[in-house]
């Protein structure tokens, strides 16, 4: 659940959930192959201790296949979330399945599209599409550590409208930009980052753990 507080005093959110997953990734933190597909759907009435009453339905598809050689993955990850009933306004950027946290942020940022402003888009209706190129330049085994070095090169991009009646056209943006992974063992992985919006005019760097999807 997710509380928020203003004036007027604190509204809580606490949803049901439930979803499918079906996962085929050959491996988990770096995939050379594969595929991870998951289905959720979510729910808050008052009966749930929520303040609010409301639906939410994800899904998350996401592909791996080699292009010639291991070392040259393409990576694509394509999902939807649709909200319906009283959404409070403080989910509408967010999305639902089981491995989204909270704070993470909608379209826009670190974990949807890199080079867009945190939350740039929000709407009860949100899709985003990533496509990754993914080559592992160099091996090394320093102390007896195999570490592997990844250059990336990334395209994201990201569309959402306001209802589910869909009165208005959709606010589409896109951002693009390039990377580097270092993994440790093929399990520990950090992530650099450097994603740019065309059409916005903003850029951003980012630093963190694992690659986005």
């Amino acid at each position: 659940g997710l509380e928020a507080g203003g004036g007027e005093g604190t509204f809580r959110t606490a949803e049901v959930t439930a979803g499918l997953l079906w996962d085929s990734r050959d491996n988990e933190p770096a995939p050379v192959r594969g595929m991870f597909h998951e289905l959720a759907v979510r729910g808050a009435v008052g009966a749930t201790g929520s303040s609010f009453s409301y639906w939410g339905s994800t899904a998350n598809l996401r592909f791996y296949h080699p292009l010639g050689h291991e070392r040259l993955v393409a990576a694509l990850r394509l999902m939807a979330d649709v909200l319906g009933g009283d959404v409070p306004f403080f989910l509408l950027s967010g999305f639902g399945g089981v491995e989204w946290r909270d704070g993470w942020g909608g379209v826009g940022g670190l974990f949807t599209a890199r080079g867009l402003l945190k939350n740039r888009l929000q709407g009860e209706v949100k899709t985003v599409g990533n496509g990754e190129l993914r080559w592992r330049f160099l091996d090394v085994r320093p102390w007896e550590q195999r570490l592997e070095f990844t250059l990336v090169a990334f395209l994201d991009a990201g569309q959402v409208w306001t209802d589910l009646r869909f009165r208005d056209k959709g606010l589409f943006r896109y951002a693009g930009g390039g990377g580097l992974r270092v993994a440790w063992d093929n399990a520990f992985i950090v992530r650099a980052d450097y994603g740019v919006s065309p059409r916005d005019g903003t850029s951003a760097f980012y630093l963190d753990f694992n690659h986005m999807f």
